[in-house]
């Protein structure tokens, strides 16, 4: 193998420009203005602010969510929504999401996010469209809802069987960091409680449910509370904002407060003969700055230390580690026929990261995979997406460039 042609850290090149956004405004709305190489498509995202709900109430933001854009509205069925929206945009989706603070671990932004995309030339489309489920939606159709909250309801249980991982992450997560405690009840085990709770109750709550979703509709749909990120050339965005109309209102008072992070230690029961297996914990807690070496040693531990002990000898279809700049760190394992075997093989992380030593060639490759992972080339919607983190969370050009060169 040492035969074997390998690059050098000489040959890895300059790290690729950030896509360059700056902060405005565009009508009554906080514009995130991204200046990407789009080729004729324009990207809309609306962010509403989600400070204003209380605690409880941000699982009927989820549901919200699901609902918005399947049930009919005061101009258009619901079919006949879709059809427009196959023909006119790229897509029109809404989502809940959870912006944190880099530095301070309180900190945190959850968002209702309204997202499009259209050519240039169907950009008013994608200003009518939005709006128009965003203001008229009709909650009264019960039924549509049950069967769409039923199907999420499945699709949440599938996932458990098959991508554990990423709710063993997630509930873990809720344990160390108020993120994560919020993003629990928006998306993962906690918000399944909920919705298994909802349906199970449905006819008793259906008439509850349909005024609680256009009391938040009013409620988070403002011009206060609304961030605009686009994507696109300045004709594109000029076409968006003659389009637009505004929503009118201001956010709501800030009133979310997030219950302290509270390590349960808990094991779920899923129809699966394998278990997905994590732990994790808040660097900031530890008092340790972030840095690119964070980097180096997630990928160290994936792909040596984890992967040997957990996969290869343990069985495991796959394992991984994380260390973000959020402080956010993890093990994980994944369809891993073992429970407490993996968990000691994560309590021996300590005495492998003492002990570790490689020669140059292997420590390049780290090196080169390392760069590799934040040098993935991203599609124009995936800059704006990062670019718009940037600006929730302070991450600056600076903090990456100085990531880079730790790690080189």
């Amino acid at each position: 193998l040492e035969k074997l042609p390998q690059l050098s850290r000489a040959d890895i090149g300059e790290a690729p420009a950030e896509a360059m956004w700056e902060v405005g405004e565009c009508g009554p709305w906080r514009l995130i203005r991204h200046y990407l190489p789009c080729r004729g498509i324009a990207y809309a995202y609306r962010y509403f602010a989600m400070d204003g709900l209380a605690f409880d109430e941000l699982p009927y933001a989820t549901v919200l969510a699901c609902v918005l854009g399947k049930l009919d509205t005061s101009r258009h069925t619901a079919a006949e929504l879709d059809t427009l929206v196959q023909a006119h945009l790229g897509n029109l989706g809404f989502a809940v999401e959870v912006h944190e603070d880099a530095e301070n671990r309180e900190r945190l932004r959850p968002m209702f996010v309204m997202g499009s995309s259209a050519l240039d030339e169907e950009v008013p489309w994608a200003a009518h469209l939005a709006e128009e489920v965003l203001r008229e939606t009709d909650f009264s159709d019960t039924e549509r809802i049950r069967d769409i909250l039923g199907q999420r309801r499945i699709a949440m249980e599938q996932a458990f069987a098959s991508a554990g991982h990423s709710a063993a992450m997630a509930r873990v997560a809720s344990y160390y960091l108020p993120a994560g405690v919020v993003r629990e009840a928006l998306s993962g085990v906690g918000f399944y409680r909920f919705l298994k709770e909802l349906l199970a109750s449905f006819d008793e709550r259906a008439c509850e449910l349909s005024a609680k979703l256009a009391e938040l509709s009013r409620r988070l749909f403002t011009d206060g509370g609304c961030t605009l990120s686009f994507g696109g050339d300045e004709a594109a965005l000029a076409a968006f904002r003659e389009a637009s109309s505004p929503f009118g209102g201001m956010a709501g008072a800030p009133v979310l407060t997030v219950p302290a992070p509270e390590d349960k230690h808990e094991a779920f029961v899923v129809a699966s003969d394998v278990t997905y297996t994590a732990c994790g914990w808040d660097r900031r807690l530890l008092g340790e700055p972030y840095g690119g070496a964070w980097l180096l040693a997630s990928r160290i531990l994936s792909y040596d230390f984890l992967w040997t002990e957990v996969r290869v000898k343990g069985g495991a279809y796959g394992c991984m580690s994380g260390f973000g700049v959020m402080g956010d760190s993890y093990f994980a394992s994944y369809r891993d026929p073992n429970l407490g075997a993996t968990n000691e093989i994560y309590e021996g992380v300590t005495d492998y990261v003492k002990n570790f030593h490689v020669d140059e060639r292997d420590m390049t490759k780290y090196v080169i995979g390392t760069i590799s992972d934040i040098d993935t080339p991203l599609t124009p919607s995936l800059k704006g997406s990062r670019g718009l983190s940037a600006w929730y969370s302070g991450v600056t050009d600076e903090m990456l460039k100085k990531e880079r060169e730790e790690i080189l």
